[in-house]
């Protein structure tokens, strides 16, 4: 009885396991049939070998190829893991416990946005409903362009979401929800234009941790000839950064993209501005937002409660003639604090600078606005230490055609303006400041000379000489820093003259 008792239940086992293997047979086989018609529905195919498993929800596809619009997706594997095909067949609802990509080559042309809403706009191939647990894409490689044909590139990258959830009209910058992200970022390049490049080695996130290493602008023409690659006057940067590192950076999809962090460290940034302006004429149909409005319209929130700012320098080289060396200013040892730099409340910017101007001598400056006043209102204020007067000839030489001898003992402004015209106060204390005037071939106009030293004040007699610069209109074709510079030029005008 026992014997007869044991049988059943082996007989009953194998029957059990010969109907599951059927069972998963004819559904691997079906399943297999449904994912090809699926995966031909959106443009999905593959060169390799598909394969299922009903018992456990795994489905593997071998070299798998994707196309949408314009851009071509290669991935060596597909692994779908965990799949629950009653929700799927039943109720049109993907559930899945990991999905693993391994080895994507994404290629192609990035289209315009009218481009890309067309093409959405036409598709009627919707997907049904997904949920994930996790996402992994591993060692991927992009290499695309955008309409103009300027080439982004990624040599490497590797990527993973958790518990995702996709469902068609979703209300966010991506059609996907996600709970966490982290990823890297190897070898980055961008041509942004015929004349500069974007890089950067390497970009880690994970943990709300990024960081960010050897960020660079880099020109991709020489000095001599830039100016011949753009259409209008414009300025040529070389930008170096060694590290960026923001411990607390969260990234948030819905219902727009948006940025925050409480701390970042941005360590020795090296930047040269360098501006050509002996050949093309400036664009004034050109229109500069000062930086508050440019924040305010940017397409991306950002609410970054601190940057700092270490170790850096900046260095600005204008050529006005084709006969003449370009005029510099540099700004050493820059150490900078900006609060509340955001677009999303309505908290006043902060920023403190300290550096030294032309290496040679301390200078602060504090500037404050607020991103959301449609005025786009800023005060600034600035004071600069002693310095040789000779020290700025770099710069006005090939700038004013002039040399000036002497000493500023102390110069200050306290300036409030806003996008159409600026007043404020303006100090300076200088003694035996004395004037050449120079020829093109850098000879001394002697008599011309004689003349402007004639009507120069040449001291302020130990003290500082105070003038009020009423309202200065502002050429709103030029930037923020080109306004700047016009106040402290009516001051040195009005308190010298």
């Amino acid at each position: 009885m026992k014997a007869k008792r044991k049988n059943n239940i082996i007989y009953l086992v194998l029957s059990l396991f010969a109907i599951a293997v059927s069972l998963n047979i004819y559904l691997s086989n079906y399943l297999e049939s449904q994912l090809s018609k699926l995966l031909a529905k959106q443009e999905i195919k593959f060169t390799g070998d598909v394969s299922t498993n009903v018992l456990f929800g795994n489905i593997f596809v071998e070299n798998i190829e994707a196309r949408k619009d314009s851009l071509l997706v290669k991935a060596h594997r597909l692994e779908v893991k965990g799949v629950s095909y009653v929700s799927f067949l039943f109720n049109d609802v993907v559930k899945v416990s990991e999905i693993s990509v391994f080895k994507p080559i994404i290629s192609g042309v990035i289209l315009d946005k009218e481009a890309n809403n067309t093409s959405k706009n036409n598709s009627t191939n919707q997907l049904p409903i997904i949920n994930i647990e996790n996402i992994e894409i591993i060692n991927g490689a992009l290499s695309v362009k955008n309409n103009n044909g300027s080439p982004f590139k990624i040599d490497d990258f590797s990527l993973s979401l958790t518990n995702v959830r996709y469902k068609d009209r979703l209300i966010s910058v991506i059609p996907f929800l996600y709970e966490d992200i982290s990823f890297t970022l190897n070898k980055l390049e961008y041509q942004q234009s015929t004349t500069q490049m974007f890089a950067l080695d390497k970009i880690i996130y994970s943990n709300n941790f990024l960081s960010i290493h050897n960020l660079e602008i880099i020109p991709l023409k020489v000095k001599e000839e830039y100016i011949y690659h753009v259409p209008y006057e414009k300025d040529l940067l070389s930008l170096c950064i060694k590290e960026i590192s923001i411990p607390n950076f969260i990234i948030q999809t819905a219902p727009k993209l948006s940025f925050k962090a409480t701390n970042t460290q941005i360590n020795y940034a090296d930047f040269e501005v360098f501006l050509d302006a002996s050949v093309l004429n400036h664009p004034k149909h050109k229109k500069k937002d000062l930086y508050s409005k440019s924040l305010r319209e940017l397409p991306i929130q950002i609410n970054f409660d601190t940057i700092q700012i270490k170790n850096s320098k900046i260095l600005y080289k204008e050529k006005l003639s084709s006969k003449d060396k370009a005029g510099e200013l540099s700004f050493h040892n820059i150490n900078a604090a900006i609060y509340n730099l955001s677009n999303t409340g309505n908290k006043e910017t902060e920023i403190a600078v300290t550096s030294d101007f032309m290496n040679s001598t301390p200078f602060k400056v504090n500037w404050n606005f607020n991103v959301n006043n449609p005025l786009d209102e800023f005060f600034i204020k600035g004071n600069l230490a002693t310095i040789n007067a000779q020290k700025i000839n770099s710069f006005i030489e090939p700038k004013l055609k002039v040399r000036v001898d002497g000493r500023i003992n102390s110069l200050s402004f306290n300036l409030y303006g806003n996008n159409t015209y600026s007043q404020g106060d303006f100090a300076i204390d200088y003694e035996n400041i004395k004037v050449k005037v120079l020829k093109n071939n850098k000879g001394v106009r002697k008599v011309l000379s004689w003349l402007v030293n004639l009507v120069l004040k040449n001291s302020s007699k130990s003290e500082m000489k105070e003038v009020k610069i009423q309202k200065l209109e502002r050429d709103q074709s030029r930037s923020f820093w080109n306004f700047l510079w016009k106040n402290i030029e009516k001051g040195l005008k009005e308190t010298m003259i």
